[in-house]
């Protein structure tokens, strides 16, 4: 990947936002192949196709720009700011016509003579010569999403103007209160309670535990919509959609047709399910076919229920959430022909909407928040793609170039969303995901954020060693991220991990998009992650769902697991030993002791050293606590090992009786109380 491109290549790359070159996690520069951009721009637009197009293409993209007179999408940053109109030059008419329609309803307009306005610069292309001005919006546009529209003789050229704070919310008590939180996957939740599968009614027991021992947050992955007969794709990464949620996660015992089912009722009473909850309990892991299996028949009897003689009242609640819901219907539809099972899916749908919302309104009452994972991409084949079938590139993959772990590079399988076409239908589809999510939940984490910035896409035939960055509009869509956090009140956190460029870091800075600090990624022999204060708009951990627990970190069984799964060679497992042997070492030494400490000895002092940092947001694993080896996934492997499905060690009774969870979490928490003095 490192032949010169033809000349001209890389300067029609650079129109349709195609970085030709990046460097990598070695700090070493890697360029594209001709093919790799070639591919790449065919798929952004159709009639490039070969290098001799590119002169043309070069041309003809400046000519489109210029003839679109304005951006489809306009931010104004706090309510201001100015769109840039675009004329050829001489135009005939001397008065341009503004109107606005804002969100609320109002109307406002006005007139100004073109030559009135400020020049912005002129260009010819193809012989002719364009004149660029700026109009200033002629007052403060509130916060949402307006129309503008300008009026011209011949035709009306419409603007999408997303005015928002320049920061994301914060909530007031976060300028200088400094809190702490609970991560768990949700299926990991043991529980005598639950079809053998943590549900909300675990999570609420969970959260009310953690609270009373000072914290203020529960944070969870995915739990969305997704796969679990034929197909069967249970990873919270590869939903079928990322507005839809996952019926599985259920309490079924809040479910009010539950108590006059009587066919429900027998089937939960029966010896036969009683048997095969036994055997689904006491796995170490989620059998998510079988559990989904008996959930779904119970549900459906449920849903059966409901639609046979639900009263009044409850039919209207339903008719109303249908009505707020739209996509309901038609993700139904999707999902089935048949009208008893669509019946099911919009049932499950609302049933779980109203679970959820319930129990995130009972937790605001008392200070409480959940954390929800957003994640990048959705299942191929799934409901997103198949109602936006233009959005998501079809011959394209989203992934991540080779760097010192996975020397191959990764291919994460789903489709990249084209940046023009989320452009031009007014990112509608980005609006509904957020608006989905933050609805729910106080803080929303984005997996990836480098996605606002730019993603990796591997054209189709090609490996992760061809793939190359395309660049997406990060103003607009930090815009609309600032909107909705406003909106529902939400802090945003962005995953800003592996290779990120200094501009992402920027963009999260600039409008209060907090990172992550993570400890076992920042500890190296030099250990200058203790060294160094952390930054205050984090969230700081030990680790992530996609790292192994603490335990195996420190004593170095994530390397041995590796090796004997055959994830990783026994070369690189050498070397990173050697490398975690001095991490040890030196973390020991810095805390005073000769000897080695144990796991037990630095996770508490790791965890009190995050716990009295600066960092706003200090979040613990829960399976760090229960000195948990296996990790919840494997980056990279597929049937390897068994990702998302691993239970706790203990059921959710047991762990806060356990006297050293109770000491781990009073000691972070007077860390945390420290911090704010």
């Amino acid at each position: 990947m490192n032949e010169a491109l033809p000349p001209g290549l890389k300067a029609l790359a650079a129109l349709y936002g195609i970085e030709t070159s990046y460097m990598d996690m070695g700090n070493q520069m890697v360029h594209a192949s001709t093919h790799a951009v070639l591919k790449t721009l065919s798929l952004l637009d159709n009639r490039i196709t070969d290098v001799e197009d590119v002169e043309d293409a070069i041309q003809r993209k400046i000519h489109e720009s210029a003839k679109e007179i304005t951006p489809c999408v306009a931010v104004a940053w706090n309510g201001e700011g100015s769109v840039e109109i675009t004329l050829p030059k001489g135009t005939a008419f001397h008065t341009l016509s503004i109107k606005y329609i804002l969100e609320n309803g109002d109307r406002m307009g006005e007139d100004r003579e073109w030559s009135s306005l400020p020049n912005v610069r002129e260009t010819e292309v193809l012989g002719d010569i364009f004149e660029t001005r700026s109009w200033k919006h002629p007052k403060i546009l509130p916060t949402g999403y307006h129309q503008m529209f300008i009026e011209m003789p011949s035709h009306t050229r419409e603007v999408f103007i997303i005015s928002a704070p320049e920061k994301c919310y914060t909530p007031p008590k976060h300028h200088t209160q400094k809190t702490w939180g609970i991560f768990v996957p949700l299926y990991s939740l043991q529980s005598k309670r639950n079809f053998g599968i943590g549900d909300l009614g675990d999570l609420k027991k969970l959260a009310q535990g953690v609270q009373k021992l000072g914290a203020s947050f529960v944070s969870i992955l995915p739990v969305l919509a997704s796969y679990l007969e034929k197909p069967f794709q249970p990873s919270p990464y590869a939903p079928v959609s990322r507005f839809m949620w996952n019926e599985i996660f259920t309490d079924m015992t809040s479910v009010p047709e539950m108590k006059r089912s009587r066919k429900a009722k027998r089937i939960l009473q029966s010896a036969i399910f009683q048997r095969s909850m036994q055997k689904i309990r006491s796995s170490a892991y989620v059998d998510y076919k079988r559990v989904y299996a008996w959930k779904k028949r119970i549900l459906k009897l449920l849903s059966e229920e409901f639609f046979r003689g639900a009263s009044p009242l409850r039919q209207k609640a339903f008719q109303k959430f249908l009505l707020q819901n739209p996509d309901v219907e038609e993700y139904a539809k999707f999902r089935s022909q048949n009208k008893s099972v669509r019946n099911y899916h919009q049932y499950v749908q609302w049933i779980f909407h109203n679970q959820i919302a319930g129990m995130v309104r009972s937790f605001r009452k008392k200070g409480m928040g959940l954390y929800l994972d957003l994640p990048m991409g959705v299942y191929s084949e799934g409901f997103d793609v198949k109602k936006y079938p233009d959005l998501f590139v079809a011959n394209a993959r989203v992934g991540a170039p080779p760097d010192t772990l996975f020397i191959h590079g990764q291919d994460w399988g789903f489709r990249p969303i084209h940046p023009a076409i989320l452009q031009k239908t007014r990112y509608e589809y980005l609006r509904k995901v957020l608006s989905h999510h933050l609805r729910v939940c106080q803080y929303l984490r984005m997996d990836h954020v480098m996605q606002l910035y730019r993603l990796f896409w591997i054209p189709e035939g090609s490996s992760p060693r061809d793939g190359v960055y395309v660049r997406y509009p990060h103003e607009e869509m930090t815009a609309i991220l600032s909107v909705e956090s406003h909106r529902h009140q939400a802090v945003i956190i962005g995953e800003n991990l592996g290779i990120v460029p200094k501009e992402v870091d920027h963009i999260l800075h600039k409008h209060n998009i907090f990172g992550m600090f993570v400890l076992q990624y920042a500890l190296g022999p030099d250990i200058h992650g203790l060294r160094n204060s952390l930054p205050e708009k984090v969230i700081a951990c030990l680790n992530t769902h996609d790292m192994f627990p603490f335990k195996a970190y420190w004593t170095a069984e994530d390397i041995s697991t590796c090796v004997e799964r055959g994830i990783l060679s026994t070369d690189w497992a050498t070397v990173e030993k050697k490398r975690r042997e001095e991490i040890v070492h030196n973390v020991s030494v810095f805390y005073g002791n000769q000897k080695t400490l144990t796991p037990e000895q630095a996770f508490e002092k790791l965890l009190q050293h995050l716990a009295g940092s600066q960092a706003q947001l200090v979040v613990l694993n829960l399976e760090d606590m229960l000195h948990e080896l296996e990790p919840q996934n494997i980056p990279g492997t597929t049937t390897e090992y068994p990702n998302w499905q691993k239970k706790l060690l203990l059921p959710l009774d047991s762990i806060f009786k356990l006297p050293s969870v109770l000491e781990v979490c009073k000691k972070v928490d007077n860390e945390r109380r420290y911090a704010n003095r």
